[in-house]
């Protein structure tokens, strides 16, 4: 009698998807490829993983000089268009919005949230609820509610950078921290970035960061299609899922309770729990969306602030130019405040160029096609994974000029010193850092507030200048050290010298620090 033979449920699985991998293969490189946009040929199966690095965005924009501003890459069987010119982007991110909306799947990171991650969420009903309700309690308008938190922590990180010069990093991470921690669910201003509060919800977004990046888009193919007993990054999801879901549930109640009790009800806690109702959220998708909004915020803000640093180190004249400009705006006796934002061209002119040469997220985060679709005659698939390459739009010499890889404000000023009106396409932000179509960056307009009181205030306080060698040469940060998350792009720390810029900086500072404190 012939013995039996029994194949392992995971290895039928296995095979199974390999014979589906090499049948897709065949099909993408004998069918329908002649219609994608042009790009590079892959391997059998693999496809184009290995030109998938974490510094993506370089490679991506090689690319470009080769195939053109649309690239078409597949891994694994997951179409990928990498999109290199704000045209390209616009045209279909922003004017077809209706199909580019979706965000990829990704197996993990979905179990993480529950699915209830706003930023990464799949589009569809509960998406659109929390983006209309995000929306209000972020508006232009509704910013404005922040500013007092704004002005209160410029004023205090400012404070301790010239007290405590060595640790920087970590002074604006705590303030930017703080902001968003303030504004979201009216806590005090935090002592530091490893306050209990903001450490459980970095430490989330810490998590998250590590399974969105667009490798892991295509790396979690397999994953998918196992069940969780068979995958321990999902069984490990699952259990963070429901901690963290407790967690931002006591952080929503507990602002909650705090207004009950006669709490300061200038925070987007309030607003979300006076419109919850209306849009059909629940207590659990409020306390997920307030918790988006906060991690969201709070890490990318602080690495845009590393990146003016970097800049005012390497370029004391620019420094200097903004430091003019604020003597004559406002003198030496008072702070700046958001009432001088209109007559600060050139501070506000550094905030827009830090955005647009160092974006924090530069190849964005991915969208899906929900459907076929045809763009000057090729053809992209339903589920393909658009990539919009922020880094090359903002370094693209046709929009910014020979120069546009140098950093220089004055591009962004007329003959008068006044701000020009920004780029077309760009959402008068004249960069593409805070995304296309429905899912820009809803916290765009607290974000450029953040940046331009915390910077403003900085430049008005001090000197920043680079340390010296033993003979006396200034020793510069490099643009190619960085940090790099796979997703956030930042500067690796970098020693760096902060002085009081005249005698009286730091009176005024204890002054107004008395008065807050």
């Amino acid at each position: 009698m012939a013995p039996s033979f029994e194949l392992h449920p995971a290895l039928a699985v296995t095979a199974l998807l390999l014979v589906l991998l090499v049948a897709h293969y065949l099909v993408d490189q004998y069918g329908a490829r002649r219609h994608y946009p042009p790009g590079p040929r892959g391997l059998p199966i693999l496809g184009n993983l290995l030109q998938l690095s974490r510094d993506a965005w370089v490679p991506f924009r090689r690319m470009k000089e080769k195939y053109g501003p649309i690239v078409y890459l597949n891994v694994f069987g997951h179409n990928i268009v990498v999109l290199n010119t704000l045209k390209a982007s616009a045209d279909l991110l922003d004017r077809q919005s209706a199909v580019y909306s979706d965000r990829p799947t990704v197996p993990t990171a979905d179990t993480l949230t529950g699915s209830m991650f706003f930023p990464t969420m799949k589009h569809g009903e509960r998406w659109s609820k929390m983006r209309r309700i995000a929306q209000e309690c972020l508006s232009k308008g509704a910013s404005r509610m922040v500013h007092p938190h704004q002005l209160k922590e410029a004023l205090l990180m400012t404070d301790a950078l010239l007290r405590s010069p060595r640790n920087w990093d970590a002074q604006l991470r705590r303030a930017s921290a703080s902001i968003i921690a303030s504004a979201t669910y009216g806590l005090s201003s935090l002592e530091s970035e490893d306050d209990p509060e903001v450490t459980r919800v970095n430490e989330f977004a810490y998590t998250l960061l590590a399974w969105i990046t667009p490798t892991k888009f295509v790396s979690e193919f397999l994953i998918k299609y196992l069940p969780t007993s068979m995958s321990k990054a999902k069984k490990g999801a699952q259990y963070w899922f429901e901690e963290y879901t407790s967690r931002f549930t006591c952080l929503y109640k507990d602002s909650v309770t705090r207004m009950s009790q006669g709490g300061s009800k200038t925070n987007l806690t309030n607003i979300v729990c006076n419109r919850k109702d209306r849009f059909g959220l629940n207590d659990t998708e409020s306390a997920w969306l307030l918790a988006a909004m906060f991690s969201a915020g709070s890490e990318t803000t602080s690495s845009v602030l590393m990146w003016f640093i970097f800049m005012m180190v390497t370029y004391p004249d620019i420094q200097a130019k903004a430091q003019e400009e604020l003597d004559s705006v406002i003198g030496r006796s008072r702070l700046p405040s958001f009432a001088d934002l209109d007559q600060l061209h050139y501070v506000r002119a550094i905030v827009r160029e830090t955005l647009r040469w160092g974006p924090v997220i530069p190849l964005g985060v991915p969208h899906r096609a929900t459907e076929d679709n045809w763009y000057q005659g090729y053809y992209i698939p339903k589920g393909t994974i658009c990539v919009a390459n922020v880094w090359s739009i903002n370094r693209d010499p046709e929009l910014y000029g020979k120069d546009a890889e140098i950093f220089n404000p004055s591009r962004h000023l007329d003959e008068h010193g006044h701000l020009n009106p920004a780029l077309v396409d760009t959402k008068d932000e004249s960069h593409a850092t805070y995304g296309f179509g429905k899912r820009i960056c809803v916290g765009r307009h607290v974000a450029n507030n953040s940046l331009f009181i915390s910077i403003a205030t900085i430049l008005w306080a001090m000197k920043i200048k680079p340390p010296k060698d033993v003979n006396g040469c200034d020793i510069l940060p490099s643009a190619d050290n960085i940090v790099n998350t796979g997703l956030i792009m930042r500067p690796v720390f970098f020693e760096c010298n902060f002085e009081p810029r005249f005698p009286d900086a730091e009176t005024v500072i204890a002054n107004e620090k008395e008065l807050i404190v």
